[in-house]
């Protein structure tokens, strides 16, 4: 069993778990994300300034899956968006997003309206556009995605490693993407735990409810201030392999506690 526990990271274009040959991921891909009603996912993202003087900003943001709808043949999750700033309210998106899984790139896509009322598709949320691909490919892998294009991502993983956030632990198959611009980083039957892109600053789950179970403390209340600070765990992995996870932060440091009045 192994132990991976994460605060506020960069994700760096290099393979977390080394192995000597490709292994194929066996776990159900749909598992990276489960979109079943009332999970809910939410996250604190840092955004550093321009230099000599980066300047942090801290916002907390929470994805929750309110309900489902049938369009055109299709099943749609629900998705309702909030964030919160450190001195601001919190702010729910005014609509919904629907997403859902496509069997066909093995990933999630959210449903947008086109210039003239045509529905567009994306990938959600910085994800890749295959979830299913194996891990630890020595090299490159090529991913094919919507309109023809393909994606080129390292892909690096490992069966059955335990995450926490703030003592509460999910055991999972833990796999991570990344490329020349960030990475993305997921735990089955959690979600994504860890995001960093150029530009988009770096986003970490502070805490989840899957399935009615609830993991880490909760930020974001509906219609409140924040219930509690989040607790930044530290940004400490030992992955198996011959790699430790080259996760570089402003974390590795004593967690931080924010008092509100």
């Amino acid at each position: 069993m192994h132990r991976a526990v994460f605060s506020v990271v960069l994700l760096l274009a290099a393979p977390a778990f080394a192995q000597e040959e490709p292994q194929p991921d066996t776990t159900d891909w749909h598992s990276y994300y489960p979109l079943a009603v009332g999970n809910e996912w939410q996250f604190v993202r840092i955004f550093l300034g321009p230099e000599p003087i980066p300047v942090e900003t801290i916002v907390y943001q929470s994805e929750e899956v309110v309900g489902d709808s049938l369009m055109e043949g299709e099943h749609y999750a629900v998705v309702q968006f909030c964030s919160q700033s450190e001195e601001d309210p919190i702010i729910c998106g005014e609509t919904v997003s629907l997403i859902r899984y496509d069997e066909g790139f093995t990933t999630v896509l959210q449903r947008r309206e086109g210039s003239g009322g045509e529905p567009v598709f994306l990938p959600w949320s910085g994800f890749p556009c295959s979830l299913n691909l194996p891990f630890s490919v020595p090299d490159w892998t090529s991913a094919a995605c919507l309109d023809g294009w393909h994606e080129e991502w390292l892909v690096s993983g490992d069966y059955g490693v335990e995450y926490c956030i703030s003592g509460d632990c999910v055991m999972g198959t833990h796999k991570r993407f990344d490329n020349l611009t960030g990475g993305i980083y997921f735990v089955s039957g959690l979600g994504p735990v860890i995001s960093g892109y150029k530009g988009h600053g770096n986003r970490t789950l502070v805490y989840a409810r899957i399935d009615g179970v609830e993991y880490g403390t909760r930020i974001i209340t509906v219609a409140n201030e924040p219930e509690a600070s989040p607790e930044h765990a530290e940004a400490c992995a030992k992955p198996r392999g011959r790699a430790v996870l080259p996760l570089s932060s402003p974390s590795c440091r004593e967690q931080r506690h924010r008092e509100r009045v």
